[in-house]
């Protein structure tokens, strides 16, 4: 517990989970993982319902523990913010399925799958007089139901008719790159 910077460790320790807040459970659980020493510690959302003071230094707590114990860190989050703050490289996944994987500097930089495109269209702006934030149309499908084609397409602005018939495989698209998109067939630019 002292490793995740839990004050008063030994006292805590003896705590009850309810006694501790939430940002402090989320160390406790940390420390559990890193107690194993692994080569790899997944996080699935370790800054949800945390407000952004306690995200800041549990992030912090994430970096400098992969740096001490030298090991990967995958980051499960819908937090954009956090991709950008933390990630080296990034996998965007829509209904199960990755779309586009890339550095994370590339990938804001120059998005190319269409559902990537419209995320970070969809984040807020600081600047003045954009109004209302942009909305991706449709519904996420029902992943009990059979998808056919590219998970994306009942969605997707840019759809083709190859894309309701026959899933994209991910293709190159640059150096460490890959895009799972029929567009980047019909134009690989």
């Amino acid at each position: 517990m002292g490793q995740v910077r839990i004050p008063d460790a030994a006292e805590r320790a003896l705590s009850y989970p309810h006694e501790l807040s939430g940002g402090m459970r989320q160390r406790v659980m940390t420390g559990m993982m890193i107690s194993r020493s692994p080569d790899l510690l997944i996080a699935d959302e370790p800054t949800t319902a945390l407000d952004v003071t306690i995200q800041a230094q549990v992030l912090e707590l994430l970096l400098d523990l992969r740096r001490r114990n030298q090991m990967s860190l995958l980051i499960i989050t819908h937090n954009l913010g956090v991709v950008a703050e933390i990630a080296d490289r990034v996998a965007v996944m829509y209904a199960g399925s990755i779309v586009e994987q890339a550095d994370v500097f590339d990938l804001y930089e120059r998005p190319l799958h269409p559902y990537t495109r419209l995320l970070m269209r969809a984040l807020p702006r600081l600047a003045k007089g954009e109004g209302r934030l942009e909305t991706i149309p449709g519904n996420v499908p029902n992943l009990v139901d059979t998808i056919t084609g590219c998970v994306f397409h009942p969605r997707c602005p840019q759809r083709l008719p190859v894309c309701a018939v026959t899933v994209p495989r991910a293709r190159p698209a640059g150096p460490a790159r890959q895009v799972a998109c029929h567009l980047l067939e019909a134009d690989p630019t």
